[in-house]
């Protein structure tokens, strides 16, 4: 039993070297893993070896999850997520032909008996399970589900709303929600990059073709797919994650979603041109209506309780500071404030944008898309002052006030200079102003005057 854990790792390791490295040997590599005969299988359709392979995996994997609350089986957890890890590994190259319902069934089974708060054998647990919505588009408001979980425990931003409790996942608990927070964010980051390959090849193909029947479907579906992402992020920016790297994974989040959606609305603003059905035939009206309703109006929510939870940290910080008599670097305070504030501005500019471009689109089609949303009022920063910078700005100008009395007392020339000067020169300046105010006049008889004048002043 010793040997078992080191052995399980080593085929891992080794399972990735030769699927990356050598691509056209897959089927003499999985067929060495199996007794059955690989039928039909080709290096293009590796299915019929493929599956067999993932049964034997799935047999160990329910295995050790009997025995994973055994107290004297201390190594069960490293094997189970192992052995998950080459599940996963394999369910990469499946393709969409026979056998995938009967894998999904397995994975969706193997999800539901799995009650642990253990990390080591959650984490790819829960990247197979989003892995596989991914591709078999088996469970698509699981990201809607854990959001809502990652919601209830942690909490509101607004400490007199009660969350509903949700208990869907077993799984998701106080212990484990600092792990699914960042899986689940990775998730959405990729179905964000799925979104924008699919609008790349949305523009790439209105260029050449107008009436593809395709084009409708696809729109439809896009708008469906960012609407579920849009659910799940309302549920998240209603959160309160501690500030650093949760909060930071949000709002980077955030950004990504207002960007794609700025995308998709400059594709119809092209769409348009060739027919303004386009928009109400993929409901993107009821997209963007549900961006400005649901989404838009808690990120203002979220940025004003950010700016409170630094203000409260910096004050208590502050106060340690000063019962430690302790000063802070400058520099120290810059990176700072540089390191907490990068994501807030581009996030606004990218809401701010979104709205323009909804404004554009609807006027070309006769709608308010921004129906729900007020007009936007934070910006994407705001000077404030405390009381010491204030008083210390209050003694340099003091001090430079106090130089300037100084230097023209000491200026003889300033006392020396005649006062006709003065009013020669406010005179000169008054004609030139007059000059420039005046686009009636010629540029000639322009400077015909200022070639007289010069010769006076001479």
């Amino acid at each position: 039993h010793s040997v078992i854990l080191p052995s399980t790792s080593c085929l891992l390791q080794v399972l990735e070297l030769l699927l990356t490295q050598f691509p056209r040997r897959k089927l003499s590599f999985l067929d060495s893993l199996t007794d059955t005969n690989p039928g039909t299988a080709t290096e293009e359709h590796l299915n019929p070896v493929l599956v067999p392979v993932m049964k034997n995996v799935m047999k160990k994997l329910a295995a050790y999850t009997d025995r994973l609350e055994e107290a004297d089986e201390e190594e069960i957890p490293s094997k189970l997520a192992t052995t998950v890890s080459i599940f996963a590994l394999l369910f990469k190259e499946l393709d969409d032909s026979e056998g995938m319902e009967q894998v999904k069934e397995w994975i969706k089974k193997y999800m539901d008996q799995l009650e642990t708060d253990n990390c080591t054998v959650l984490k790819p647990s829960v990247t197979l399970l989003l892995q596989t919505v991914m591709k078999m588009k088996s469970h698509p408001t699981i990201g809607l589900e854990l959001a809502k979980g990652l919601h209830s425990l942690t909490g509101d931003l607004d400490t007199s709303v009660q969350v509903e409790a949700a208990d869907k996942h077993v799984w998701l608990t106080n212990t484990t929600k600092d792990i699914i927070l960042p899986l689940l964010l990775e998730h959405l980051e990729g179905v964000f990059d799925s979104c924008d390959l699919a609008i790349s090849w949305l523009k790439a193909l209105s260029s050449t073709s107008t009436t593809n029947p395709t084009m409708a479907t696809s729109e439809s579906s896009l708008c469906m797919l960012l609407a579920r992402q849009v659910n799940a992020a309302s549920e998240l920016v209603k959160t309160a994650f501690p500030l650093g790297q949760p909060m930071d994974g949000v709002l980077k989040l955030l950004v990504r979603l207002y960007t794609v959606a700025g995308s998709l609305t400059k594709h119809f603003t092209l769409r348009t041109r060739q027919n303004k059905a386009v928009v109400g035939q993929a409901k993107f009206e009821k997209l963007a209506i549900m961006i400005n309703s649901q989404l838009t109006k808690h990120v203002y929510n979220l940025i004003t309780w950010l700016e409170n939870m630094q203000k409260e940290r910096d004050l208590q910080a502050a106060a340690a500071r000063a019962a430690k008599h302790k000063t802070v670097d400058p520099t120290v305070a810059r990176a700072k404030v540089l390191r907490e504030s990068r994501y807030i501005p581009n996030l606004i500019l990218k809401i701010e944008t979104l709205e323009k471009d909804l404004i554009k689109l609807g006027k070309r089609i006769g709608q308010n898309l921004c129906e729900g949303n007020k007009v936007s009022i934070s910006r994407d920063f705001r000077i404030k002052f405390s009381e010491e910078l204030m008083e210390k700005l209050r003694e340099d100008e003091d001090e430079e006030s106090d130089n300037d009395s100084d230097d023209s007392a000491d200026d003889s020339r300033i006392q020396d200079t005649p006062s006709n000067s003065n009013s020669t020169a406010v005179e000169d300046l008054t004609k030139a102003s007059l000059n420039q105010e005046d686009p009636s006049q010629p540029p000639s008889k322009k400077s015909k005057q200022n070639k007289l004048e010069r010769k006076k002043k001479n």
